[in-house]
This record gives structure tokens, sequence and C-alpha cells, in this order.
């Protein structure tokens, strides 16, 4: 339900059904279709794991959330999603113990998780196309650290699999990128597990998407060009090591059934 909606003082809060076996089983939630602007409504369906319903209760979610749901949800179908936040009855101590102990299976068992950085802003559109232009244009062998053209790679965009070629970005053109690892999601160290489980991920920003391969294959040539070193000397940027070890992650998981969302 949307944070601000006006009508949630004349509802009851939304009382959460006890889960048969909080460590076998997970909530999902159903996001109605709808435009941007609609009131969010979600239903809840439980969803056995091999390792719901709230309609006109109110449930509390954070600006983020709320934010997050209205990009991610589909104009003209219900999209099942599972959202540690609102899927884990976060009042129930047993329940979020025993749910934490299997979110490995969880994200390892979703067909896409998403991975949300927020919405658009400080030119994350450019830094999107940005990434998108590198992680398409090269192929990495992720042994070696070796990088060489993609087969549809234009001419023009070879030299980026070179990596003693100084990136093609000049007045400021790069500082997008920057400015999109700063954000809040790259320092949150505790999910990094989670998502290098996941047997695909896709990074959403504003209405923006990039597949996370293109995307690590992206952090990985910057990575490998040292000469990107240099855009950061005169800058604070922690999340460096993480990047670095998102570009070296090759883990293989096995597909199920659902979408992850962790906003």
């Amino acid at each position: 339900m949307s944070s601000d909606d006006p009508y949630r003082t004349a509802r009851m809060t939304y009382e959460y059904q006890p889960l048969a076996d909080a460590g076998a089983e997970i909530r999902l939630a159903v996001l109605a279709p709808g435009a941007f602007n609609d009131r969010i409504n979600i239903t809840f369906k439980v969803q056995p794991l091999h390792i719901g319903c709230m309609d006109g209760a109110y449930l509390p979610i954070t600006h983020n959330l709320d934010v997050a749901l209205r990009h991610l949800r589909h104009k003209d179908r219900k999209r099942s999603i599972w959202i540690d936040a609102i899927c884990i009855n976060q009042s129930s101590i047993e329940e979020k113990s025993k749910q934490v102990a299997i979110m490995g299976h969880i994200f390892s068992q979703a067909d896409n998780v998403i991975i949300w950085l927020g919405p658009e802003r400080d030119s994350s559109r450019e830094a999107i196309a940005i990434l998108r232009q590198i992680g398409n244009s090269v192929v990495v062998n992720w042994n070696s650290e070796f990088m060489t053209p993609a087969i549809s790679c234009p001419e023009s965009d070879k030299h980026l699999a070179d990596k003693d070629t100084v990136l093609p970005y000049r007045n400021g053109a790069f500082v997008p990128v920057l400015q999109l690892f700063e954000r809040d999601y790259f320092k949150r160290v505790w999910i990094r597990q989670e998502v290098a489980l996941a047997t695909r991920a896709t990074i959403h920003c504003g209405h923006d998407q990039l597949d996370s391969n293109t995307f690590k294959t992206a952090v990985a040539c910057l990575v490998y060009k040292g000469v990107y070193y240099s855009a950061l000397l005169d800058r604070q940027f922690p999340e460096w090591d993480y990047l670095r070890t998102l570009a070296t992650q090759n883990v293989e998981i096995t597909e199920t059934g659902y979408t992850q969302c962790y906003p």
C-alpha cells in the first residue's frame, strides 16, 4: 500500500497470517497492475520452497519502496515479487529468523533479482547508457582477465577492450557513472552474496534497465583499465573494493519461479 495513502487513517492496519512453516515457505507480494501515480495495491500468496492476503488494510512502507513499486509494477498484469520488508512479518522474531536463514535459497530460486538503485537523478540515464555501451562492446575472460571486442562491437568501440587505451570520455562525461556508483545500494555489504547467487539479475534505475551481466562486464572493463584509478584520485569512493569483487564473481545457479526485489 502507498505510504502516502490519504485513506489510511480510516483503515485497519494489516495483520499477517502466520506461515505454516517459515523455514520452508515464503510470502510473495502480488503487485496489482496500475499507472505510476495510481495507489499501490498488493495481495499476498504463500509459495513453498524446496530447499497471502492484505486487501483493505494498511501496510506501512518506506518512501524508497513506494517509489520502487511504482516503477516496477506492470500497467496491464499482476507481478509476483518477494520483498523482505513486507513479505516477512517484521514483528515476528521467530518468522524473521527462519526467513533470514533461507534467504540464500530465496535469491538462488528467483527467476530474476531486481537491483533497485533508486529513481532517475544525477544524469543516471547517461550513466546507464555508458555502462551499456562498454558492457556490450567487450567480452571478458574471467579467468585470465583478458578482454576482446564483442562480435557486435562497432569498429569505433573496439578500443574499449584494450587495457592500455584511455576511456574516451572527456569534460566530465564520466561523472554520472561515478555518481551512480556512489548510490546507497553499493554501500550495502550484506546483500552482495545474495545478489551473486542470483541466476539472473536486472539493474533498475528509474525506468532504465541494465542486465547485470552487461553491468558486470562494464565494471570489469573499468577495473582492468588502470587509467580508471586516475578518475578516483580526488574522490571518496569506498565502494571501489565491492566493484572489483563484483567484476570477478562468476556464480552459476539453477533457475526457478519468481522475482526478488531488493530496493
